[in-house]
């Protein structure tokens, strides 16, 4: 769809629409499969809105008010019928990500940033490179000043109240200027103050801006009526009205409705709208109330409902070039705007990101400095092979479930806000997976320097084996949160990623560290399994490191070890202890264990780019 270079007042309008949707809610498997019920859920649905304009769909649950308003953003699942125009021209969900804004009903923005931080990082993520910093923080700070959170631009998202939340939200959506705006119950779960405030607001940002807005709602108070030019009431799909609000009253009264003055009018139509399921009696007398009103409009309502009359627009305001018509950034863009906005979100002195800091810097050296301390404490003789196995796993099982704990405590709220934001074509899962590694990457080194030079003071072993140590850890914290991250993508809940997470690396460790387990007893297919564990090549690295320092008595002091086989003395050396456990040496195993996470972030650049059944998408955007 092309845009004018120079911005005329503009037309939505819907021609004959019919949706055929799911109508029931349906099991996982159901989902998964395909094979959840469904029907038409939007019925010859017509309407039109102009430039300046404020429609609001009201509606009882069910009565198809976001599935009408999935249609129009292009985000419907589902076979549809008729066309949605917007100045003539057919409107597919690409061109609404150019020049349309959703504000869904679920928003979760990132709690580690401010008010106004939330506003410039959409900005940066939204508007392409035609548009100055300069023009960009000015927009920023009008849309603070339109939504009235001026005062809150520096408080942080997580201390903000039900309402500026509400309106922060709706002005990640209008920074950048769109067209048409659609909200899906704005001021739900809203005081009634603070409902007439938010639409208040919209109400001026469609007139003063000459921007289509298109809201739904389901209880609508009186107070509100002269914020609504326009009026859209469905049923079961169906259109009872949809019109001017002026000429609401006038449309009834002439079918035979009217409303008393004491009424409130929407709230009225809205329950004569409804179907009443008290009683079978009831139930059949408004179904076929409902009916009769349907098919009056259809023959009445064309007047109402296809009028050409808008808002009178300002010159200076009505034809005023929207930003979002100016393209949005480059791809290298956008991954640098999604950087530093997840680099703000880990790195500031707000409860959040302390957290943030906390768990991915210290609580790995924190955790390893207190398991370490009954190794401090061993003597000389007691640094036995078998010791020297256990140390072995105790460092790599803190790792491995110390990292699947920060990547399920921190992780989701990335991937549920990368769930909302892809709806809008504001980035790719590759651009997510890749920005979130790059910050985590020196964060865990230098938790894994930390918690290998801790373990190096506490257990006694020579320096030199720091390296070795170092790289152990870390790549094992780097293969867990790739691995983590991708179980991520099918589960949304963080306790049974974490469990599930946990399971994979517990029968790695078991069975391929040779801690618990002699890899030479084990059958010929279940020791090529070992070999293709990281644990098997971690624990190796380990291991080489540590024997060096170890001796063949296990029992006392005073004990020695003569004779090599004796029941005393079962391995010569170290290497004869090492070659039981894991089997001969490979000579390169800290290398290999690094190709491990490597192949996990490739693994994920690819998972997160593949499409997912929408089922999915919606339970992760929860």
């Amino acid at each position: 769809m092309k845009m004018s270079a120079r911005h005329q007042p503009s037309v939505l309008e819907l021609c004959n629409i019919f949706h055929t949707g799911q109508v029931e809610s349906g099991g996982c498997l159901k989902r998964l499969s395909g094979r959840v019920r469904s029907g038409l859920v939007l019925k010859d649905v017509s309407m039109v809105v102009h430039s300046g304009e404020l429609l609001a769909v009201l509606g009882s649950k069910g009565s198809g008010k976001r599935a009408l308003l999935d249609v129009i953003s292009g985000r419907a699942q589902g076979a549809t019928r008729g066309q949605v125009l917007l100045n003539g021209t057919p409107l597919g969900a690409s061109d609404f990500q150019k020049c349309g804004a959703y504000v869904g009903k679920r928003n979760d923005l990132l709690t580690g940033l401010t008010t106004e931080q939330t506003l410039l990082y959409s900005a940066a993520l939204e508007l392409g490179s035609k548009v100055s910093n300069y023009v960009r923080r000015a927009r920023v700070k009008q849309v603070l000043a339109d939504l009235a959170l001026t005062h809150v631009a520096y408080r942080g998202v997580d201390g903000l109240d039900d309402s500026e939340y509400r309106r922060l939200v709706i002005g990640v959506q209008i920074i950048k200027d769109p067209i048409i705006l659609l909200l899906d119950e704005p001021t739900a779960g809203l005081s009634p103050l603070h409902a007439y405030l938010v639409l208040s607001m919209l109400a001026n940002h469609a007139r003063n801006c000459g921007r289509i807005v298109i809201l739904s709602m389901e209880r609508p108070r009186s107070d509100v009526f002269p914020f609504l030019d326009r009026v859209s009431i469905l049923c079961l799909g169906d259109v009872v009205y949809a019109g001017r609000t002026t000429l609401l009253l006038d449309y009834f009264q002439r079918i035979g409705f009217p409303c008393s003055e004491l009424e409130n009018p929407l709230m009225y139509y809205l329950c004569l709208s409804t179907v009443d399921r008290r009683s079978r009696d009831l139930f059949m007398d408004s179904t076929q109330q409902i009916a009769s009103l349907v098919e009056k409009f259809k023959i009445q309502g064309s007047a109402y409902s296809h009028d050409i009359a808008g808002v009178p627009l300002s010159p200076e305001r009505g034809h005023k070039l929207p930003l979002c018509v100016l393209g949005q950034p480059g791809a290298l863009k956008k991954f640098w705007a999604l950087f530093c906005r997840q680099t703000a979100t880990t790195f500031n002195l707000r409860l959040t990101g302390l957290r943030s800091l906390f768990l991915q810097l210290f609580l790995l050296p924190i955790v390893c400095a207190s398991t370490m301390q009954s190794f401090s404490t061993l003597l000389d003789y007691q640094r036995s092979y078998p010791s020297v196995s256990a140390l072995c796993f105790i460092i790599l099982a803190v790792a491995y479930y110390n990292s699947t704990l920060v990547t399920c405590l921190l992780y989701p709220e990335l991937r549920t806000r990368f769930y909302q934001e892809k709806r809008d074509g504001l980035y790719s899962g590759s651009q997510l997976v890749v920005s979130s590694t790059l910050l985590g990457l020196p964060l865990s080194a230098a938790s894994a320097a930390l918690a290998a030079g801790l373990i190096v003071i506490l257990t006694g072993y020579q320096y030199k084996i720091w390296l070795v140590l170092f790289g152990a850890i870390l790549a094992t914290i780097l293969a867990v949160e790739q691995q983590t991250k991708a179980i991520l993508v099918y589960l949304q809940d963080s306790l049974t990623a974490f469990l599930c997470s946990t399971l994979v690396f517990s029968l790695a460790l078991i069975l391929s560290s040779g801690t618990l387990r002699a890899q030479g007893g084990m059958p010929g297919w279940l020791q090529f399994l070992t070999t293709i564990a990281q644990p098997h090549y971690t624990s190796t690295a380990l291991h080489q490191a540590l024997l060096a320092d170890s001796i063949a008595a296990p029992h006392n002091a005073t004990l020695t070890c003569p004779v090599f086989n004796s029941p005393e003395c079962r391995f010569k050396d170290g290497m004869d202890f090492y070659t039981e456990r894991l089997g001969p040496d490979i000579g390169y195993s800290q290398a290999v264990a690094f190709l491990f996470p490597l192949a996990g972030f490739i693994f994920n650049l690819i998972l997160y780019s593949l499409p997912l059944p929408e089922y999915i998408k919606q339970k992760q955007r929860e």
